[in-house]
């Protein structure tokens, strides 16, 4: 035990060791110079009992003296305490029971209870592999201050004296990366740790806060590492758990994976640490689908069907036209109003009908056009029915529940394009010569005779005028690797549901860089955007700080406002709520909102927050679906007649609430929005939109010419270079 000025606590230290249920022990305790009464308590103690011996001397600091003590011992097992903490009764006895357990353990530590300025139990692991896995990740995998251990642990691995106040990290670092002595920890509080200001832990928090990243790199360089100082700056991103762009997630697992691979032989995570951190961060980070970067297959946890939500299904699929379901037996996943619609299609164009209707809940609604409704739970797919689903948000989760009862012959169709368009079939069946050194660009989208013919029809013919073709897939078509590697490009329309999780990934895999369109603002039908990242709260406006936004572009804001506004009233700050409504089904809504079960919980919430105000309520114009309020009155009005006489907007990530924004009205947007931007104003975040988004009639000369640089798969394009 070294003490330095511990006095105030040294008496409750002592007395937990003299009451140990363990008695066959001896201290050993060196006053480091203390200016305080330490030395005669320890005078004191030392008398009373003969199993206590110190020494006295000037002061040389806490590791000097550690190592001294180890010189001075002679017994074949050395424990630690620190003379300011307490020691449970029993826990010499439980720790060396345990050592007897397991005679290989060569440390023990237990588990520690912090008390004082702060109240926490630190909970250890109890295995050599886990404790040594947990040091990957910056952390002291035991309190050393705690521990029981062989001699030879002590005399092989001193305390490094160019470490002060980081010599417990580097102690066990050192253990790891050059020894093969096994730890273990009781899993029970044998120890309390006291934090008052006197400390060494509160005393030099900044220095080893400092430190701490030198400290973690060297331990990694130590056991083995080979990190570039790029991939360390991503490493330290995830240990610290930072916010990650979809890159930087991309980056980040592909190195864990490195590491773990690098790390197989030496240190090998048998219990998924490392896999189980970069499944929590990811979902984190809004992109579950990335865990398969550095995934575990054994994780027991995600085989259990309330967890499949998580990882995407890999039960192949394909798309199909309406006609296709003529062929066989089918069952469609849902009773909803959108599978209502597929069905009553089907009737019109004298199609087969389902089956079934598969639901989500028992005791559903009944039949609809003469098809049952069945419980998922209850339905038996031995029964070998084609599944048909369309891209629904619903569809999509019932599916990844499903998953794991399917067998690995089940057709799955999509039948979303065809309900959209007929002319989404041409679209996926036009082929290009790709066998030449012809450039070629790939858009993946679910209904390109919308998102094509609306916002991206002159892109596509400057692209074409430049000699790069154009290939447009369903991102659940059957597309060859080398055809995804080879092309120059790939755009993903959109991508933000489940739909494209599968796609994503493969991109990721095969190391094919990939951007997303969205359909812009002011008005949406003119514009639209190019992204790297994502669209929505994913866009790179998003991680920026938007210092790039001069008062030009606030111009262009302002002048972007008069137009867009001009026929509608100015100034004007009713007497009314305006709630804009979206889709139930929308990916922002079921991504970034509490709304996840529809608009008529999000009405019930207004009505809720707002008691004593008037509430004016706009459904999307695409919702089929009819909505009840208490008090809350419905609009067909225009919705900039709305903005302009609205005293405050309320809504969830909409095209209609940046038009509120960009009208300067007050807003208020639930759930993870760009308008809540963590640096920026609203009226910044309106001008980035509009200075990175693209005119549907173009020009589109810095995209032709990120294009024709060289085939892009192993570069960035970077569309918008403004971004910090």
């Amino acid at each position: 035990m070294p003490c330095y000025n511990a006095a105030l606590y040294l008496s409750e230290a002592l007395d937990s060791l003299i009451n140990q249920t363990e008695k066959h022990w001896q201290l050993l305790i060196i006053d480091d110079g203390s200016t305080d009464n330490s030395l005669e308590l320890i005078k004191h103690y030392a008398s009373e009992d003969p199993r206590i011996k110190f020494r006295t001397r000037e002061n040389q600091g806490l590791i000097r003296t550690l190592n001294e003590l180890v010189e001075w011992s002679t017994a074949p097992l050395l424990a630690r305490m620190d003379a300011d903490d307490i020691s449970t009764i029993d826990r010499f006895e439980k720790q060396l029971a345990f050592m007897q357990r397991y005679p290989d353990v060569d440390m023990v530590g237990c588990w520690a209870e912090l008390f004082g300025n702060k109240q926490e139990v630190w909970h250890f692991r109890e295995s050599d592999n886990n404790t040594r896995i947990l040091s990957l990740f910056g952390h002291c995998c035991m309190l050393h201050a705690s521990v029981i251990s062989k001699r030879a642990v002590f005399e092989n691995v001193p305390f490094n004296v160019d470490y002060q106040h980081v010599e417990d990290f580097i102690f066990l670092s050192d253990i790891i990366a050059k020894t093969n002595f096994k730890f273990g920890n009781v899993r029970q509080v044998l120890y309390r740790y006291r934090m008052h200001p006197d400390s060494v832990v509160q005393q030099y928090q900044t220095f080893r806060e400092n430190r701490y990243k030198h400290t973690v790199l060297r331990h990694l360089q130590a056991i083995g590492l080979d990190l570039e100082e790029t991939d360390y700056q991503a490493y330290w991103h995830f240990i610290e758990g930072n916010e990650a762009t979809y890159r930087e997630l991309l980056i980040m697992g592909r190195l864990l994976a490195s590491i773990r691979k690098q790390l197989e032989h030496k240190m090998p995570d048998e219990h998924h640490e490392i896999a189980l951190r970069w499944l929590k961060y990811c979902v984190a980070n809004g992109h579950p689908e990335l865990y398969f970067l550095c995934r575990a297959d054994n994780l027991c946890f995600l085989q259990q069907k309330n967890q499949t939500s998580l990882l995407v299904p890999t039960t192949p699929t394909d798309i199909c036209s309406l006609a296709d379901l003529n062929d066989s037996p089918w069952v469609i996943l849902g009773s909803g109003g959108y599978v209502k619609l597929i069905i009553e299609k089907c009737v019109q164009l004298g199609i087969r009908l389902p089956e079934y209707m598969l639901t989500s809940l028992p005791n559903s609604e009944g039949d609809f056009l003469g098809i049952p409704s069945i419980d998922e739970q209850n339905y038996n797919f031995a029964l070998n029915h084609t599944l048909v689903f369309g891209s629904n948000v619903y569809q999509m989760s019932m599916l990844s529940r499903i998953a794991h009862r399917l067998h690995d012959e089940q057709v799955i169709y999509d039948c979303s394009s065809a309900m959209w368009s007929t002319k989404n079939s041409t679209y996926f069946n036009t082929e290009i010569d790709t066998h030449s050194d012809v450039k070629f660009v790939i858009i993946f989208d679910i209904n390109p005779a919308e998102h094509i013919d609306n916002w991206l029809s002159h892109f596509v013919q400057s692209l074409v005028e430049n000699d790069v073709q154009i290939l447009i897939r369903h991102p659940l078509q059957v597309v060859s690797d080398n055809l995804l590697v080879k092309a120059s490009h790939v755009f993903i329309w959109n991508g933000a549901t489940a739909i494209f999780d599968c796609l994503k990934m493969r991109l990721a895999q095969l190391d094919v860089n990939f951007d997303f369109l969205e359909c812009g603002f002011f008005p949406q039908k003119k514009y639209f955007y190019i992204d790297s990242q994502g669209i929505n709260n994913q866009r790179e406006l998003a991680q920026s700080k938007l210092q790039w936004v001069d008062e030009d572009i606030h111009r262009q804001r302002l002048a972007l406002r008069a137009e867009f506004f001009s026929e509608y009233p100015s100034n004007v700050s009713g007497d009314f709520i305006f709630v804009p409504l979206q889709l139930a089904n929308d990916s922002n809504v079921q991504r970034n909102s509490r709304f996840t079960d529809g608009m008529q919980a999000f009405i019930d919430f207004i009505e809720d927050l707002y008691p004593n105000e008037k509430i004016i309520v706009k459904k999307h114009p695409k919702d089929p679906e009819q909505y009840t309020s208490k008090r809350a009155e419905f609009s067909t009005e225009d919705s900039r007649l709305l903005i302009s006489l609205a005293k405050h907007v309320h809504g969830i990530n909409s095209t209609v609430l940046f038009e509120a924004a960009l009208a300067g009205k007050s807003v208020s947007a639930e759930g993870e929005c760009l308008l809540n931007h963590k640096y920026a104003d609203k009226d910044t975040v309106v001008a980035a939109i509009i200075a990175t988004q693209y005119p549907v009639h173009g020009p589109f000369g810095d995209v032709i010419s990120n294009l024709a640089m060289k085939n892009m798969q192993n570069t960035k394009v970077n569309f918008q270079g403004v971004y910090e």
